[in-house]
C-alpha cells in the first residue's frame, strides 16, 4: 500500500493526539514523499502547530458544534458540516485513518468520500470505513502500539517499528524558556497536580509537602502548571513558599511543553500535561490510581509509575466510586515515599554536577 495523501483523524483528547504524533512520524519516514494531513479540535490544535512534517491542519470546531446543540440550530450543524468536509475533499486524499474510532470522527471523512477510510468501529458504525480493524487483532500494550497496529494493518509501517514520540516545538520557544528560567535556582521541579478527573488527582497536602521539601530543604525551585482554573488551587500549594512559581493560566501549550523540557523532575497524574512532559523527554513521576500505566502511563525511558493495586484498581471512575475510604489508591502513594524517590534523584544530579566541575 502506498498513498500519496493520508488524512490523519484524532481529534482529542490532548494526551491522545500527541501519543497519535509517533505513528504520523513513523508514516512520514516510512514514506517520505507522502502528504499528512490532520483533523483535531480545539484542545489537540496548539499541539500539532510547529509539527512541520503536516502539508494540512483541519481545526474541527467541536465547541460550536455543540453550543447550536444546545439551541437547537441543527441546520446550521448540518451547513457546517457539509463546509468543512468540502474543504476536505478538495485536497484529494486517498486514505484517512481514523485513531479516535468514534462515529462522530468517522464520520468525517465518510462525508469528505475519501475512497479508502480505515477504523476500528463496532456495529453499524462499520459500514462507515472500507477497512475496519478490530480491537481483538492487536496483541495489547499501550495505546501508542495500538495506533501503530492500525497503521501496520494496512501496511503503512513495519509492525515491530516505533516511531519517535515528541512534542513539536520551535527552537525560539525553546530558547524563549531557557532563558525565562535563568534566574531561578535549581533543581526545577514541575508539578501538574490537576486533570479533568478528580479521581486522578494526588492530594493537594501531599502536593504542598513534595514543594516544601524542594524549595526549603533542597533549596530548589517549584513550578506549578495548568489552566486558568488551576490558578488558585496551585497558590495553596506553594502559599509561603519563597521559592514556589506558579505558572497556571500564564501560558500556551507550547510555552509550557518548552518549560516543561527545562524540569530536573515533574510531577504529575495521569493527564495531558503528563505525556506533554513524556514527550520533552525529561525525567518524571507519575500518580496512577483510576487507570492503567500500562496503557496509558508516559512513553518515556526516564518516567517512572506510581500505583497502589487495589481490589477496586483500576476503576477507570472520573470520582471515587468508594463510599469509605475516598481515593484510597491515591493517598496510600505517601509524600514520605515520594520524597525519598525525588531526594535519590536530585542527590545523583548534583554529584554527576560536581564531578562535571
Amino acid at each position: 500500500m502506498n498513498p500519496k495523501k493520508i488524512l490523519i483523524i484524532k481529534l482529542s483528547s490532548l494526551g491522545d493526539v500527541i501519543m497519535t504524533i509517533p505513528v504520523a512520524d513513523l508514516i512520514k519516514k516510512t514514506h517520505p514523499g507522502v502528504k499528512l494531513g490532520w483533523v483535531t479540535e480545539e484542545g489537540g490544535l496548539e499541539a500539532l502547530e510547529d509539527y512541520d512534517a503536516l502539508h494540512k491542519l483541519y481545526l474541527f470546531e467541536k465547541k460550536k458544534i455543540e453550543a447550536w446543540a444546545r439551541k437547537g440550530h441543527y441546520f446550521k450543524i448540518i451547513s457546517y458540516l457539509r463546509r468543512f468536509t468540502r474543504e476536505i475533499r478538495k485536497e484529494g486524499w486517498e486514505l484517512s485513518i481514523d485513531f479516535q474510532s468514534l462515529f462522530r470522527s468517522s464520520l468525517i471523512p465518510f462525508l469528505a468520500r475519501i475512497p479508502r477510510r480505515a477504523a476500528s468501529l463496532k456495529g453499524i458504525n462499520k459500514l462507515m470505513v472500507t477497512d475496519n480493524i478490530p480491537y481483538s487483532t492487536f496483541p495489547g500494550g499501550h495505546a501508542i502500539d495500538w495506533y501503530h497496529h492500525l497503521a501496520a494493518s494496512l501496511g503503512l509501517i513495519a509492525p515491530e517499528k516505533r516511531g519517535r514520540f515528541f512534542f513539536p516545538l520551535s527552537e525560539e520557544k525553546k530558547k524563549a524558556a531557557r532563558a525565562e528560567l535563568k534566574k531561578y535556582k535549581r533543581p526545577f521541579v514541575g508539578l501538574a497536580p490537576f486533570s479533568k478527573w478528580p479521581s486522578k488527582n494526588w492530594p493537594v497536602e501531599y502536593y504542598r509537602e513534595v514543594a516544601r521539601w524542594v524549595t526549603e530543604e533542597r533549596g530548589g525551585t517549584v513550578f506549578l502548571f495548568g489552566g486558568p482554573g488551576d490558578r488558585e488551587k496551585n497558590e495553596s500549594i506553594i502559599h509561603g513558599l519563597e521559592h514556589g512559581v506558579n505558572k497556571a493560566g500564564e501560558l500556551s501549550l507550547s510555552e509550557f511543553a518548552a518549560r516543561a523540557g527545562e524540569m530536573d523532575l515533574f510531577l504529575s497524574g495521569d493527564s495531558g500535561p503528563m505525556h506533554i512532559a513524556a514527550a520533552m523527554g525529561v525525567k518524571q513521576f507519575a500518580f496512577f490510581g483510576p487507570t492503567k500505566p500500562q496503557k496509558t502511563g508516559p512513553y518515556n525511558s526516564k518516567a517512572r509509575t506510581f500505583t497502589i493495586m487495589l481490589e477496586c484498581s483500576p476503576c477507570f471512575q472520573k470520582t471515587c466510586p468508594l463510599e469509605t475510604d475516598q481515593m484510597a489508591c491515591m493517598k496510600e502513594l505517601t509524600p514520605s515515599l515520594i520524597i525519598r524517590e525525588i531526594a535519590s534523584i536530585i542527590e545523583n544530579r548534583q554529584s554527576k554536577k560536581i564531578k562535571e566541575m
